[in-house]
Order: C-alpha cells, then structure tokens, then sequence
C-alpha cells in the first residue's frame, strides 16, 4: 500500500502547499460563478483578490458589495477572513448581519456562519443553526443540505446524514442544480455516500463549469488522494494552486 506520508504528500509537498494555503477551502469556498458581474463590481474583483491570495484586499473588497449582492459579498468577505486565520472576524462579519438570529430567514449567511462554527470545534452550535434552516425551508440551499448532511455524519448521525445527503443529490438528478459550487457540492455529497464514481464525474463538471473554483479543485483532489490515486491527486492541487 502506498505510504500517504510519503514522496509528494509530504507536509512540504504540493497537497501541503494547497492545504496549507487555501487552509478552509474544502469548506469556504469562493465560487459565485452564479451571480452576472461586470469587471468592476465588488463581487467580481473580490473573487479576482482571492484568486490572487490577496485575502485582506478581498475581505474589504467584498464589503462594499450592497443591493442584492450585499449577502453574497458578506459571504466572500467573511472567506477571505477565515482563509487569513480570523476566525473572530469572520464569524462576526455574517453574525451581525442574520436579523435577530432569523437563521431561517438567511440561510446562506447561517450556513457560512456554521462552517465558521465547525471550523472552530463549535460543532453542536453549527448543527442546531443548520437543522433550522433545513427544516425551516422547502427547499434549502445545496450548501446548506450538504454542510448539513456532513456533520451529521461527523456527530455519528449516518442515517439521517445520509438522508439529508440525498436530498442534494435528488436536487441534482431532477435538474435544478446549475452553478458550479453547487455542482461541487452534490459531488461532495456522493462522495459522503460512498458513491465515489459519481462524485469524480461531478467534480469533473464542476472544475469544467468553473475552472477558477479552488473548492472544486480540492476536493476532487482529495478524493483522489483519499482512493490513493496520488499521480491525479497531484493534478489536482497544481490546478488550485
């Protein structure tokens, strides 16, 4: 069996690298491949900070976003903090703006507030914040039933994880899933139900979709590092790079 510890996945190699520089991209991802955006609003030269490792720059990029992008830009902002290791700020920067902790009412600003949460061993929080939103929605964010889905599968809750998880994957396969952060959340469900070919080929339309999407690219990464496909793995963390 190939030695994980060894040769390119070293602490010093290439997934240490990614790893350690992206720190949370597995779960802070910054994809808003969804949202139009000309060249010089907020969103899109945020995005273009943090394509660049310019995580400060892009946190008060981000801020500026108002109107309809206002959340979303709160979202990136609270990222770019939590890729610079402020977790304090990058709590704070959604918590303030979730209206007399309405998690219902602001599901993905609650649901970059639980990753935040988990991120900061606040599991039992994260999850309690999560449920709300879940069973407050018809129809919750990919995000959020995959974030969800995922701690419960953290906690020990496989049954109900993985029901939640296929609500995603159902999502999908009825055709209502289109950018590629959901497209690469869908994939990480199937890989948290064991469906490891299914989550290889939506990584793949995910990274096609967007091939700026460093969520994406990680995580496709690590599933290969995961099946110790280490030649695929290495493919992947160079294109987060």
């Amino acid at each position: 069996m190939t030695d994980l510890n060894a040769g390119l996945f070293t602490p010093g190699s290439i997934r240490g690298l990614v790893l350690g520089g992206l720190m949370l991209v597995t779960t802070l991802a910054i994809a808003q491949d969804d949202i139009p955006q000309t060249n010089d609003s907020p969103l899109y030269r945020g995005e273009q900070m943090m394509l660049n490792g310019s995580y400060a720059a892009a946190s008060e990029i981000f801020k500026m976003a108002d109107g309809l992008d206002r959340a979303d830009g709160l979202i990136g902002a609270s990222k770019a903090l939590a890729m610079m290791g402020n977790y304090q700020e990058a709590e704070s920067v959604v918590a303030d703006a979730i209206d007399d902790e309405d998690y219902v009412g602001f599901p993905l600003l609650t649901t970059q507030l639980a990753e935040i949460m988990r991120a900061t061993g606040r599991s039992a929080e994260a999850l309690a914040m999560l449920q709300q939103v879940v069973d407050g929605n018809a129809e919750p964010p990919v995000r959020t039933l995959v974030q969800y889905g995922s701690l419960l599968k953290f906690v020990g809750e496989k049954e109900q994880a993985f029901s939640v998880l296929d609500r995603a994957v159902q999502r999908y396969n009825d055709g209502l899933v289109f950018s590629s952060e959901d497209v690469a959340m869908v994939a990480m469900a199937s890989w948290l139900l064991g469906n490891f070919h299914d989550a290889n080929s939506l990584f793949d339309e995910a990274t096609r979709a967007n091939p700026n999407n460093l969520e994406a690219h990680t995580l496709w990464a690590d599933l290969f590092f995961e099946k110790y496909n280490a030649a695929d793995a290495e493919r992947g963390y160079q294109d987060a790079l």
